[in-house]
């Protein structure tokens, strides 16, 4: 039979002592871990919502320029029509004053 090597307790000691600063480290690197990752979903959940916010601001401005575009529709219809009715009244008025015109020099 093999010889096993001839050991203390302090080296059995030395090497409990050893695996529980390794185990301290792992458990404080997983509490990090933990932590940055709840950091991560606060930070998530922020962005999910400022998303919502702008998809909403969004909608509500593609209705506000459809209202505005049809708003300015009838706003160009109306200056078309004063427009053309201007015109029309001009000429009413041009034939109505060489008619008058034309009654006066006949007196």
């Amino acid at each position: 039979m093999a010889e096993l090597p001839a050991m203390g307790i302090m080296d059995f000691v030395q090497r409990f002592h050893a695996l529980q600063v390794q185990r301290d480290t792992s458990d404080g690197l997983i509490k990090d871990i933990l932590m940055y990752c709840d950091g991560l979903q606060r930070e998530n959940e922020t962005l999910v919502a400022e998303i919502r916010n702008a998809q909403l601001d969004l909608e509500d401005s593609r209705k506000s320029r459809r209202d505005l575009q049809e708003q300015l529709l009838k706003v160009t219809q109306n200056c078309n029509f004063m427009e053309v009715g201007r015109l029309s009244l001009r000429q009413i008025r041009l034939l109505i004053e060489g008619r008058i015109g034309t009654l006066i020099s006949w007196f």
